[in-house]
């Protein structure tokens, strides 16, 4: 009796050990290999990779902080010798950026002329939601009269800016800071444009810098028919310093975080 309880603890003992090491072994490893394609899955979904330039997607992001309806011969705070972030930008600035931005909507709608007669406006809403688009939802915008062109003053009671006083803008570009997207990544949370920037100064109209601070006079730049300024061409920005533009997706949009002056040496 004794043997054959003897023999039964040992089947059952050798049972258990062929389930521990072989059946559910494998489990834990098969567990273990999901486990690792997920990963895998997961690093590949977080890799930055290159995108078309020249992508609606990525003009239209860079167009967006690029232009303001008062500062329409360009933007150029974005390219400084320190990093500049989203809440860094005055609320004058914004207001001018995303005016812009309201002012191609109408156009878009078949407005000729949007922003011409006193009376035109738009609601406060409109501009929140352009803001919040463009420079995230925690941007710190205070909302008040703020001394554009033309001047749209804030109608509190009504929540809306309104033209309350005749028109008397308009004016030409000199020089302008040369600026062109060369490279863009992008993955689901993140996009980079890498902006090549010549800076305009001096004297002269021709003379464009490398440098923020102006110190590094560019030679040889290629110049327009009227040899005034010079041209937009691969060439020139080429000559300039790098800029990364940092943009988060936030609720489906990619919103401005930061700007920072590439090292290249």
């Amino acid at each position: 009796m004794l043997v054959v309880i003897l023999v039964l603890a040992l089947i059952m003992t050798t049972g258990y050990i062929v389930y521990d090491k072989f059946i559910a072994g494998g489990e834990v490893e098969e567990k273990n290999d999901d486990n690792k394609v997920n990963t895998i899955k997961e690093d590949i979904s977080e890799q930055l990779v290159d995108v078309d330039v020249n992508s609606t997607e990525i003009q239209d992001l860079f167009s967006n902080i690029s232009h303001g309806l008062n500062s329409y011969c360009g933007i150029n705070y974005y390219y400084q010798d320190k990093k500049i972030f989203a809440g860094d930008l005055s609320n004058d600035l914004v207001f001018d950026i995303v005016l812009s931005q309201l002012y191609n909507d109408r156009k878009a709608q078949g407005e000729l002329y949007p922003f011409s007669q006193i009376g035109y406006g738009f609601t406060v809403n409109e501009l929140d939601e352009k803001i919040t688009s463009t420079f995230g939802k925690n941007y710190s915008f205070t909302h008040r009269t703020i001394n554009s062109c033309p001047v749209f003053e804030y109608d509190s009671v009504n929540q809306k800016y309104v033209i309350n006083s005749s028109l008397g803008c308009g004016g030409t570009c000199g020089a302008m800071n040369l600026k062109k997207v060369v490279r863009a990544l992008k993955n689901d949370q993140t996009i980079e444009l890498y902006v090549r920037v010549l800076f305009a100064g001096g004297v002269d109209t021709t003379d464009y810098y490398k440098d923020y601070n102006k110190t590094q006079k560019v030679e040889g730049l290629e110049m327009d028919s009227n040899n005034f300024f010079p041209i937009e061409s691969d060439n020139n920005v080429a000559k300039g310093s790098l800029y990364k533009l940092t943009f988060e997706n936030e609720d489906g949009n990619y919103v401005f975080v930061s700007s920072e002056l590439v090292n290249e040496s």
